[in-house]
């Protein structure tokens, strides 16, 4: 099986290392916008096109893996090198799209894919995990879209993930991972203010950090950004800019005309990391390329102000 992988980021790269390690009878090849980004997969055996279409021409299946709904539709619509103009050789070529984009956008893409290209087949399988959990094939894989096709290509899901879920037609798979992000960053929120809340009350932070997580209400989350938080270090796993992104897309996925009621603290939420869009904007050693857990430097600094 020839395999395309287009969009070599922070999450790309892992998983494109992934299938090239994992599947030695495959040929990867990788396209990306900073064609530096794809050399460490050259150097270990992958082969570079210049585009997409290039790409495409020579793949049996391409992945994406790119930052939003606009890269997604250029990617494969969007100029003259883009997907949509290639001629692969696969009776039934197959884009899996892993991006984390609204439900609306990637059904308008299966759609319009289906209209030019008839045997073409689109998938949605984006992820939950962070980056150690793609480097290490932890992640979670949401899938929606042909449960046939989907079945087809287990073998390949399962170099990259420890666990597959179909969810249902295409845009169910984006729905349940803007959901998940969505708890995500609730919990996130509520321990960097929990504290917040504790340091200007006298209270130590690292000892209520110890007494959640010997509790029924101590989890991975709890764990890992706590430390980060207390650590005030907040190494990338997960971009603070990208969490702000999913939660805009979960509310624009699930609003309605009753958002006040029916969402309410999805929606505090929201405006709480948007508002630390901002706080954090300024140079420094914590920004928005920082891990989502700087929130809790979001809270210092509004309270300082």
């Amino acid at each position: 099986m020839n395999i395309g992988f287009i969009g070599l980021g922070d999450m790309g790269q892992l998983l494109a290392s992934n299938l090239l390690r994992n599947l030695p009878e495959t040929t990867l090849g990788v396209y990306n916008r900073t064609k530096s980004k794809t050399d460490g997969l050259v150097k270990d055996g992958a082969i570079w096109y210049d585009s997409p279409k290039t790409l495409a021409d020579a793949s049996d299946l391409v992945f994406l893996m790119v930052t939003d709904d606009q890269a997604s539709e250029d990617i494969i619509f969007n100029h003259e090198f883009a997907l949509t103009h290639a001629t692969p050789s696969a009776d039934a070529f197959v884009i899996v799209n892993m991006s984390t984009i609204t439900p609306d956008t990637s059904i308008s893409i299966a759609k319009r894919l289906k209209e030019e290209h008839s045997s073409w087949n689109y998938v949605e399988a984006p992820v939950s995990g962070t980056l150690p959990h793609a480097k290490n094939a932890e992640l979670i894989i949401l899938t929606a879209g042909n449960e046939g096709i989907i079945s087809d290509l287990l073998a390949v899901f399962e170099v990259l993930g420890r666990r597959m879920d179909y969810i249902g037609a295409l845009g169910s798979a984006l729905r349940m991972k803007l959901l998940i992000n969505g708890v995500l960053a609730v919990q996130t929120g509520i321990l960097a203010e929990a504290f917040q809340l504790a340091e200007q009350n006298g209270l130590s932070a690292a000892q209520l950090s110890e007494i959640v997580n010997d509790s029924a209400l101590g989890n991975v989350v709890s764990k890992a950004k706590g430390k980060m938080m207390l650590d005030k270090s907040y190494p990338t796993l997960f971009r603070y800019q990208y969490i702000v992104k999913d939660l805009q897309y979960a509310m624009q996925s699930f609003a309605n005309e009753q958002i006040s009621t029916s969402a309410p603290l999805l929606q505090s939420t929201l405006e709480l990391y948007q508002k630390g869009m901002k706080a954090l904007q300024p140079e420094g050693t914590t920004d928005i390329n920082s891990d989502f857990s700087a929130i809790r430097e979001v809270y210092a600094r509004l309270n300082s102000e």
